[in-house]
Parts: C-alpha cells; structure tokens; sequence
C-alpha cells in the first residue's frame, strides 16, 4: 500500500468517527474493532516449535537423570555408612525343613508388627540419608578450608622469597661497595709511595 492509500484509510475512519461521535459521544472513539483472523497459514513457525520442544524435554530429561544420580549416590554412601557400623555376621547353621515351616509360621503369626518395623525402617534410612548429605557437607568445607590454607601458605611463602631475594641483593651491594673503598685506598697507597720516591730521588 502507498502512503496516499493509507492517509485515505485514515481519513474514512476519522468521518465515520465523528459521525458516530454526534450520536455516541466519545465511546466512539474508545470502541475497537476486532482484528481479522489470520488466513495466512505460515505464522507459526513450525520448524522453530519443534526444536524448542525438543530443547526443553532435553533439559528437563538431563535435570531427570542428575537427580538420580544423586540420589543413587546418597544411597550407596548411605549403604557404605551402615555396613561399616554394623558388626560382622556370624554363620548360621542351615536350616532344616522342620524348622523353615516354623519359622514360616512364627512371621505369619507377626504379620501386624511387620508395618511397624516398615515405619522404622524408613525413618532410619531418612536419618541415614541427612546424616550423608551433612557428612558430604562438612567435607565440602573442610576441603575448602584446606585450600584457604594452602594458598596462605603459598602467599607466605613466596612473600618470604621475596624478602630473600632483596636481603641477597642488598648484601652484594654491600660487598661491591667494600671493595670498591678497598681499591680507592690501594690506589691511594701507591700514590702516595710512587710521590715520595720521587720527592727523595
């Protein structure tokens, strides 16, 4: 469309403005059309959709399989954790058949308590698993005090370096300064001699 086009378009609306104005009053103007519907089928984007789509179940699915892992981790620590605490197993003797029956018998009979040993069982291994995640803590800080120390030790000594290295400076300033005294008076001597021989020649 061309400018004159458009300036057409703009004065139609403001007449049929004013006209509907003297009628309304200003709702006229505040009034808005509904836009078209968009016939143009190509608007979306489709191929864009699509590796957005992907990039996000990607991400999600990566966040998915890091948190498995630390949770598979905190169970292993934990596992470590109790085999270390528990005391070595004794043997025991296998069983007869007599005695599988009976023993079959007495865990039907304690059916009921089996729940709560349940509960139990679970309240320890969430204490186990806060008690690794402290312990993964504690470590994390004690490595990272660690390093502090090691990098003020490094400081330390290279500061001490430093300060060796201008003592050595110094003193060969010094030394070079004692010898040069030195050869002024040799200097000095043998002036001296060679003037006094001349003078009792």
């Amino acid at each position: 469309m061309s400018d004159d086009e458009i300036a057409r378009i703009i004065a139609e609306e403001a007449a049929r403005r004013r006209i509907q104005a003297q009628k309304v009053g200003v709702g006229a103007y505040l009034e808005r059309e509904p836009l078209p519907p968009s016939t143009r089928p190509g608007d979306v984007n489709m191929h864009f959709l699509g590796r957005t789509v992907d990039a996000v179940l990607g991400h999600n699915r990566r966040n998915q399989e890091s948190q498995c892992w630390q949770q598979r981790n905190l169970e292993s620590a934990v596992h470590s954790l109790g085999n270390a605490s528990r005391e070595p197993c004794v043997r025991k003797r296998p069983r007869s058949v007599d005695e599988k029956a009976e023993g079959d018998r007495v865990q039907a009979k304690s059916s009921p308590s089996d729940a709560a040993q349940l509960e139990q069982q679970a309240s320890r291994e969430a204490w186990a698993l806060k008690k690794a995640a402290q312990v993964a803590a504690a470590q994390g800080t004690a490595t990272s005090s660690v390093e502090t120390s090691r990098g003020s030790r490094l400081k330390e000594d290279k500061s001490e370096k430093g300060r060796s290295k201008k003592r050595e400076k110094k003193e060969a300033k010094k030394k070079k300064r004692k010898q040069h005294k030195e050869e002024r008076k040799r200097s000095k001597k043998e002036k001296h001699k060679g003037d006094s021989l001349s003078s009792a020649s």
